[in-house]
């Protein structure tokens, strides 16, 4: 049976928001100096691959010279994304950049289904490993490295390959970012601060009343972009959401920075919910509360970014004894099905964005891919 592609069926999902009380007065948060710094598939990790055919053209030129188009492959956790860029790494020569917010982090391994070493050993992987998650890697750091991924590879003429869930990444990396303020770390440091000592519903709160269009597209748990927001209006005086609709709606509508072939994978509902929980599991089984102890023990803060990661988040509070592995593992699975619904409804923003079925057989979505990329130059 041939490997299904096409448009997804409309779907939508919208953070709530709780009942607006007061957070107090924001303004002592901008008197205490700093200047800004620029800012900006179950189972086990580390698929092998499976056997592939070469393809042409050669990985780095088009059939006119210019270079060859990137790739670019995502979807929702879980539905193949990784062997598919694998065997399309093998096929083109390749080189594959992550889109990953968590696989950057250095030590975080178990619950980001980081590509295993023999996996690395036989595709070059860029973006991994590269952060130290004592500090926060945001999307203007993912954006500036990933240019540079871009330029190595076809320096020594791979075909650049994009994989990952992370859309406010890709969609960033391709469109651009958002000119607003540089970014202070003094003002993230305060926000932090208030977020550990009143909870990460505070800061949506003081968010609502700053800019409560902002506020509406968020949730709590999304501390970092609502930091952002807060910081935007906290140094410039204008909302983000006002910036956002002076420059065209948003980087949506602007053009994008590189000739790029997309590609999602998706799975059906059921299948991809029954994925999910046995990759969950399988993250515990191999030791995840215990590398969480490990990484704790090296010195990385539990106030750490990379500690809100899912599976990561749940594990540290075990650690400090919230509640049990088992309880964590449900939770674990609970907030991963959540996410897959939220990347599925930010893809579906994606244009040009043709859509393969992740329950294929991977040898067909291979095919059906490789045809894909050769259609586009």
């Amino acid at each position: 049976m041939g490997t299904r592609c096409g448009t997804l069926p409309g779907g939508s999902f919208r953070h709530g928001r709780p009942g607006v009380e007061s957070p107090g007065d924001p303004a002592p948060l901008l008197h205490r100096g700093g200047s800004g710094t620029a800012g900006g598939t179950p189972g086990t990790p580390g698929s092998q691959g499976r056997a592939v055919t070469p393809a042409s053209p050669a990985a780095g030129r088009s059939r006119a010279g210019s270079p060859a188009p990137l790739v670019v492959i995502l979807g929702p956790t879980g539905a193949g994304k990784s062997a598919l860029a694998l065997d399309l790494a093998l096929a083109l020569k390749g080189g594959l950049i992550s889109a990953d917010a968590m696989q950057v982090y250095r030590g975080f391994d178990l619950g980001t289904a980081k590509p295993d070493a023999a996996t690395r050993a036989r595709v070059r992987h860029e973006l991994v490993d590269m952060a130290d998650p004592r500090h926060d890697f945001s999307a203007g750091d993912f954006v500036r490295a990933a240019d540079r991924a871009v330029s190595r590879l076809r320096e020594e003429g791979l075909r650049p390959i994009m994989v990952g869930g992370t859309g406010f990444y890709i969609r960033a990396f391709l469109r651009g970012l958002f000119p607003g303020p540089r970014r202070s770390e003094s003002l993230r440091e305060r926000l932090r601060a208030r977020a550990g000592s009143h909870g990460p519903a505070y800061l949506l709160r003081m968010l609502a009343r700053l800019d409560p269009d902002s506020a509406d597209r968020l949730g709590a748990g999304d501390t970092q972009r609502v930091i952002r927001a807060l910081e935007v209006v906290l140094l410039s005086g204008e909302t983000l959401s006002r910036q956002l609709a002076r420059d065209g709606g948003g980087i949506w509508e602007r053009p994008e920075r590189y000739d790029a072939v997309k590609i999602g994978v998706h799975v059906e509902k059921a299948r991809l919910v029954a994925r999910l929980e046995v990759r969950a599991q399988v993250f515990f089984d191999a030791g995840l509360v215990e590398e969480v102890r490990r990484l704790l023990a090296a010195g990385i803060p539990p106030t750490a970014n990379a500690f809100k990661g899912i599976g990561y988040r749940e594990s540290l509070a075990v650690v400090r004894g919230e509640y049990s592995e088992a309880e964590a593992r449900r939770r674990t699975v609970i907030a991963t099905r959540q996410y897959a619904k939220r990347q599925m409804t930010w893809f579906r923003r994606e244009s040009n964005l043709h859509w393969l079925a992740g329950d294929e057989p991977g040898e067909n979505m291979t095919r059906a891919a490789l045809a894909i990329i050769s259609q586009a130059g």
